[in-house]
């Protein structure tokens, strides 16, 4: 269970972050067509990371994982 919500969380930071960035430094698509859909895909991708950011947060904190880990 802990290793799937890392991956989770690594995925939704990664795209996140990704998607930040490129708003950041204005990289668009060249053509317009491209544009207009890209629009919309940075919302639905921005949406859908902040949601799984979210569950995975409310996760570690209702399950309390990192408290039971033990090293060695």
């Amino acid at each position: 269970m802990r290793a799937g919500l890392l991956l989770a969380l690594n995925v939704a930071s990664l795209v996140f972050s990704a998607l930040l960035v490129f708003r950041l430094r204005k990289i668009r698509p060249r053509k317009w067509i491209e544009q207009k859909n890209a629009t919309r895909a940075v919302w639905i991708n921005a949406g859908l990371s902040a949601f799984f950011l979210a569950v995975a947060v409310a996760l570690i904190l209702l399950l309390d994982l990192g408290s039971a880990v033990q090293i060695g």
